[in-house]
C-alpha cells in the first residue's frame, strides 16, 4: 500500500510522496538520454555552408505510425513535398509550434548532401521510439499515483485551490513543504525552490548589483511553480490582473515577462504555504490591489 490516508504524520507522508515525485524526474532524464543516443549512432555527414542543427533534426525524425515505424533520412525527406511529409509524421494535436519544427527539418533535409542510414540504424531507431513511448506511459502512471497520494494529505485542499497549481505541482509542493509550521518566514519557504533573492555585496560595484534568485533549492519544484505561474497569468482573472500590474510601464524591458513570471511563481509558493498553515483556501479578494 503506497499511502495511509488516516496517518497524521505529515512529514512521513510527505516523504513517501517525495519518493514518488522522483519517478517522473528519473523517467524524463532517461527519455532525454534516449533521444540523445540516436544522433551519435548515425553515420557522419557533411554540409555545405548550412548549420548542422536542422540536419541532425532530419536524422532524428523517427515516428511511429499505425502498426509499424518509419525512419527517414534527408534524401527521403527531400523527395517529399512539405504537405506530404507533414501528413506522414504529424500526430493529432500538433499545431503551429510543431509545424515550425517540422518545416525546419524539411528545409534542412533539402540543404543537406545527405547520407544513407545503414540497416542497423534503421532497426535501432524505432526501438528507441518504442522505449521512449514506454517511458511516457510510465511517467503518466507515476503522476497519477502521486496525485492519488497527495489527495489524502492534509493541505491538499488548500494548495489545489491556488490558481495555476494542478495535481502534479500540488503533490510536489506538499512533498517539499511537509509540515508548514516548521517554517516561520516566507523567505524560508522560498529557499525550498531557490526562489529567494541573493546578490554579491562586496567591492565598489556592490551598489549597482541587481538581486537574482539563488537557484539553490529544488529545481523541479521551481520549474513546476514557474509553469503554474504561466498558467495562472493566462487562465485566472485575478492572477491575470495581478500579473498585468507587475508588468505596468515596464513592458518594453528586455526579459521582463520572464522576471515577473518568476516573481509570480514565488508569490504562488508563499500563498500555498500560508493557506496550508491556516487551513484555508484561496481567496482572490486578498490579492494586492
Amino acid at each position: 500500500m503506497l499511502f495511509n490516508p488516516t496517518s497524521q504524520d505529515t512529514l512521513v507522508d510527505a516523504e513517501i510522496l517525495g519518493d514518488l515525485a522522483d519517478g517522473p524526474v528519473a523517467a524524463l532524464r532517461q527519455a532525454n538520454r534516449l533521444l540523445l543516443e540516436l544522433p551519435g549512432k548515425l553515420p557522419s555527414f557533411t554540409t555545405h555552408g548550412t548549420p548542422p542543427a536542422p540536419i541532425i533534426r532530419a536524422f532524428r525524425c523517427v515516428h511511429q505510425t499505425g502498426g509499424g515505424s518509419e525512419c527517414f533520412d534527408p534524401a527521403q525527406i527531400a523527395k517529399l513535398g512539405f504537405e506530404a511529409f507533414w501528413n506522414r509524421i504529424a500526430l493529432p494535436g500538433w499545431g503551429k509550434r510543431q509545424l515550425a519544427r517540422v518545416q525546419a527539418v524539411w528545409e534542412g533535409a533539402k540543404a543537406s548532401i545527405g547520407c544513407a542510414l545503414d540497416p542497423a540504424v534503421r532497426w535501432e531507431a524505432p526501438k528507441l521510439v518504442e522505449r521512449l513511448e514506454g517511458l511516457r506511459k510510465e511517467l503518466g502512471e507515476v503522476e497519477q499515483r502521486m496525485t492519488e497520494a497527495a489527495r489524502g494529505l492534509p493541505g491538499y485542499r488548500s494548495v489545489i485551490s491556488v490558481p495555476g497549481i494542478g495535481p502534479a505541482v500540488a503533490a510536489m509542493l506538499l512533498a517539499a513543504i511537509g509540515d508548514p509550521h516548521r517554517f516561520t518566514h516566507p523567505r524560508q519557504v522560498l529557499r525550498l525552490a531557490g526562489l529567494d533573492l541573493c546578490a554579491s555585496k562586496s567591492g565598489k560595484a556592490s551598489e549597482r548589483v541587481v538581486p537574482r534568485i539563488s537557484k539553490q533549492g529544488k529545481p523541479m519544484l521551481r520549474f513546476g511553480l514557474i509553469q503554474a505561474a504561466r498558467v495562472a497569468a493566462r487562465a485566472s482573472e485575478p492572477m491575470r490582473a495581478y500579473f498585468a500590474k507587475l508588468l505596468e510601464a515596464r513592458q518594453q524591458e528586455r526579459g521582463i515577462r520572464l522576471k515577473r513570471t518568476v516573481k509570480l511563481a514565488a508569490k504562488l509558493l508563499v500563498i500555498a504555504w500560508t493557506l496550508m498553515r491556516n487551513g484555508d483556501t484561496f481567496d482572490p479578494g486578498r490579492l494586492p490591489a
